[in-house]
């Protein structure tokens, strides 16, 4: 089952890490470019983000969403893209259940109106 993320709007620096593996074993990615995609079910603005690898031997790769990513309100589908050294590219559909909620107090410290 997929990790549940909640996120406010405007939010930035939040890590997700993520560990690949293939049948239950864990994948070395060393050397390895792993892609973030995420996409907003409603409008499709889609985003696709390199990870940074954080231990290549242990299929370990982390991404820190930034303001830009989660300025969007809504319900993302996501994906993570492995291209490995070799030239093989592997997918893994919905590795977290992603969400953007609406920011609660707006950025000059107002509470927002709804």
């Amino acid at each position: 089952m997929a990790q549940k993320i909640s996120i406010q709007q405007h939010d930035k620096g939040i890590k997700v890490f993520f560990n690949i593996t293939i049948d239950n074993v864990v994948e070395p990615i060393t050397g390895s470019t792993v892609y973030f995609k995420f996409q907003n079910k409603t409008t499709k603005t889609t985003f696709i983000r390199e990870c940074e690898i954080t231990d290549g031997e242990l299929g370990e790769c982390m991404y820190m969403f930034t303001e830009e990513d989660t300025q969007e309100v809504g319900t993302y589908q996501t994906e993570l893209e492995i291209n490995f050294e070799n030239g093989v590219r592997l997918s893994v559909d919905n590795p977290i259940t992603l969400t953007i909620t609406t920011e609660q107090i707006c950025q000059h410290g107002r509470r927002a109106r709804f």
